[in-house]
């Protein structure tokens, strides 16, 4: 009696061992898990305080980046004018004539706002710069000046044309010796604005001219 109560005993104590070593075997797996877990999150966490540091660091650099480019963005767009009208192609003209520049105007023939680029409002604004709110649009207006000059006149005109204040490019030169011995032809100037930029057009300021000699179609 004696042996078997002792193995009964014993029995059922390997069976609450066994129990035991099972519920601490799953307990330890689930808590190595959850350890695990807690681990990579903390990684994660981690490497995410650090990143979120650097940029807190680097914040000052920043900022003063975003304004540099914010100037260079504006420096860059207030070149361009809102407009180009007929007034700013004459102007241009009767500015060679003030100079005394030999040059004698035909004709002058001032073209379409032609669309150039654009950049659409939702990037605009994405990119956040003060001020700017809407599409973005590049265009440009050819002017073709007729006249009549020679060699050395038509260079000092052209100097003239580009030294100008206009954003503007001389985009064609065409010329033919005509029977008086003169350079006959024309000289194409492209002028660009840009629209979008609340920027408002601005007036050329004309002198007085007198009727008379010299005059913009005057010989």
């Amino acid at each position: 009696m004696k042996d078997k109560a002792q193995t009964k005993f014993l029995l059922t104590l390997a069976i609450i061992v066994l129990l035991f070593l099972i519920s601490y075997m799953y307990l330890y797996k689930n808590w190595n898990q959850k350890a695990d877990e807690i681990t990579a999150s903390n990684q994660t966490l981690e490497a995410r305080v650090n990143e979120l540091r650097g940029y807190y660091e680097m914040m000052p650099e920043y900022k003063k980046e975003i304004i540099d480019k914010t100037n260079y963005i504006n420096s860059q767009l207030n070149q361009y004018p809102s407009d180009t009208k007929e007034e700013d192609a004459v102007y241009l003209a009767l500015r060679s004539l003030d100079e005394q520049i030999g040059v004698a105007y035909k004709a002058i023939k001032v073209g379409s706002r032609d669309m150039v680029d654009r950049i659409p409002k939702k990037t605009v604004v994405e990119a956040s710069v003060q001020g700017l709110d809407k599409d973005l649009v590049m265009r440009e207006r050819t002017t073709t000046y007729s006249n009549i000059t020679n060699y050395a006149e038509l260079k000092r005109l052209l100097a003239c044309m580009n030294d100008g204040q206009e954003q503007l490019a001389i985009t064609s030169i065409s010329y033919a010796i005509n029977e008086d011995k003169m350079l006959e032809g024309t000289v194409d100037c492209t002028f660009y604005m840009l629209e979008g930029t609340n920027k408002e057009y601005v007036p050329k300021q004309f002198k007085d001219y007198t009727l008379g000699v010299p005059a913009l179609f005057g010989k």
